[in-house]
């Protein structure tokens, strides 16, 4: 499947110039509080959600960067943490850019023009100044120009678990000249579905060609993301603090172990190398529990969701009332702090969990909640998904 979206793509060489006529625009450096708790902003009722086999979203939360330059391909390849001499025109990946000590500062989705003479990076409006402050301090006098796009182009996602359907939108949106990709956070490799479906990137307040496909609100998409253990910026991952292969960018194809050297690279290549990751992103079902006797999960222990066609398990729900915690709340076993929740939407999030204390049975608590964590589709075989030295 992606030798064709390569060809395919490759065809679209021509028609993506529209992207470097594009000026610069004004973002918003908003961050989300610490603290809050999140109601259901989606109006679909739960069969309907639940029925879902594709939807579209458009990304509101995003921003896009343009890089072009002689020297940008060399100046990505030692600042971010993947491999981009092995991206081709039309493909993209997933990296992090760290600081001197290894510690996270930001995630991009990197797409490269199929002309190959410029690179996209999709990332988060709340740190699109901060991002680009970072890029300005560190390319010195190199041939490498930035370009703020996020006012000119919208960034659409289209989630499908069928092949056909994936390629189909890819290729009906590059015959209009837009620029459409695999996203390539948690791909399973040759043949399989990438979790998170294709990016669209379109000009400013245009749809994508999309036909019959059902177009909900962004919330919809940062639910199936959350179920997907799938971490955002500001969320789930937060600046100077986090380190990514807690954040699960070796899963996510967001990191290369053989590239060589870049920003940050030493403690990253010597936790992987000595396999010690204590704790770990995950996703959890949040269960209400009634003092003392905790309500059933409607999901095992560390339980994989079971394979289908829908996207939407029926344990996410659509409840108004259903107000969870989120945004960094301690997550206890007994007395002990053991994690803390982060995004949470409908009954799911994502959690940071020790691993010696996730692979135990034990109730986990947050704030009047269970805490079940359970292993999405796309993740390591049981038996693997916690790291055997913890």
């Amino acid at each position: 499947m992606q030798n064709a979206f390569r060809k395919a793509l490759a065809a679209a060489a021509t028609a993506c110039r529209w992207g470097r006529r594009m000026g610069s625009g004004r973002m918003s450096s908003r961050t989300p509080s610490l603290r809050t708790r999140t109601l259901s902003s989606l109006t679909v009722t739960d069969e309907r959600l639940h029925g879902l086999k594709e939807f579209a979203s458009k990304l509101t939360g995003a921003a896009v960067l343009r890089l072009e330059g002689a020297d940008t391909e060399k100046f990505l390849q030692d600042k971010t943490t993947n491999d981009v001499t092995k991206l081709e025109g039309g493909e993209a990946q997933y990296s992090a850019w760290l600081n001197r000590k290894g510690r996270f500062l930001h995630s991009s989705i990197l797409i490269k023009d199929p002309n190959g003479q410029s690179f996209f990076l999709v990332c988060e409006r709340n740190s699109v100044q901060a991002l680009s402050k970072h890029i300005k301090l560190f390319k010195f006098r190199s041939d490498v120009s930035l370009t703020d796009i996020t006012e000119q182009v919208d960034i659409w996602s289209f989630v499908s678990k069928n092949e056909k359907s994936l390629s189909d939108v890819i290729e009906k949106n590059e015959k209009d000249g837009e620029l459409s990709v695999i996203d390539p956070r948690g791909s399973t490799g040759e043949g399989g579905t990438p979790p998170l479906g294709a990016v669209l990137m379109m000009p400013k307040d245009q749809k994508p060609v999309l036909d019959d496909v059902e177009i909900l609100d962004e919330d919809a998409f940062d639910t199936y993301r959350i179920l997907h253990g799938i971490p955002r910026d500001t969320y789930d991952i937060f600046t100077s603090e986090s380190f990514i292969l807690e954040a699960n960018f070796d899963r996510l194809n967001g990191v290369s172990f053989t590239k060589g050297c870049y920003l940050g690279q030493e403690l990253t290549a010597r936790s992987h190398h000595t396999g010690v990751i204590r704790k770990r992103l995950m996703p959890v079902v949040l269960t209400e529990s009634a003092g003392d006797a905790a309500a059933a999960s409607p999901i095992g222990h560390f339980e994989r969701t079971p394979h289908s066609d829908f996207l939407f398990p029926s344990f996410v729900k659509l409840d108004p009332g259903f107000c969870a915690p989120s945004g960094g709340a301690p997550i206890t076993m007994g007395k002990k702090t053991v994690g803390k929740l982060y995004s949470s939407r409908h009954g799911v999030a994502i959690a940071q969990i020790r691993q010696e204390v996730a692979k135990s049975t034990t109730a986990l608590e947050c704030e009047g909640f269970r805490i079940t964590p359970f292993l999405p589709e796309w993740w390591p075989e049981v038996g693997t998904e916690i790291d055997s030295e913890n």
